[in-house]
């Protein structure tokens, strides 16, 4: 199966995730199944494109960073838990991304970083770009 931008499919914002494209005749790649069917398993189920399931998550995912309050152990844990993806500024990414960005296809990963005594962590993950922005 080749996948085009405009390719249908049946996808659940509640859940943030595309359920499944569409075949030609409006059933499921796998199994087959009916809006209806899936809808058994994601009530919110609606068809729409993949780019408009795309745009509208990355309007989800990109919202304003803040940085709260962590603990310098929590700081260190997640420092030595695996190599840094990004390292900086007295911040660092998290080595294995949480997702990607629905909009543009970075990896994003947990932030945190390290401002006098304090230690924080991001409100959500960040692309290494948005990194390079918040950790200059």
């Amino acid at each position: 199966m080749q996948m085009t931008p405009a390719q249908v499919c049946f996808a659940s914002k509640a859940t943030g995730t595309v359920v499944d494209v569409l075949r030609d005749d409006g059933k499921t790649f796998y199994y087959g199944k009916t809006l209806e069917d899936v809808r058994r398993e994601y009530p919110d189920a609606e068809k729409m494109t993949l780019d408009a399931f795309c745009t509208w998550k990355a309007e989800q995912q990109r919202t304003p960073i803040a940085w709260a309050e962590t603990t310098e152990a929590r700081f260190y844990d997640m420092l030595g838990c695996l190599p840094p993806a990004a390292y900086g500024g007295g911040g660092f990414l998290v080595g294995e991304p949480m997702d990607h960005d629905a909009g543009n296809g970075q990896p994003r990963y947990d932030a945190y970083r390290q401002v006098g005594e304090r230690y924080l962590v991001a409100s959500r993950p960040l692309t290494r770009a948005e990194f390079r922005a918040e950790c200059a």
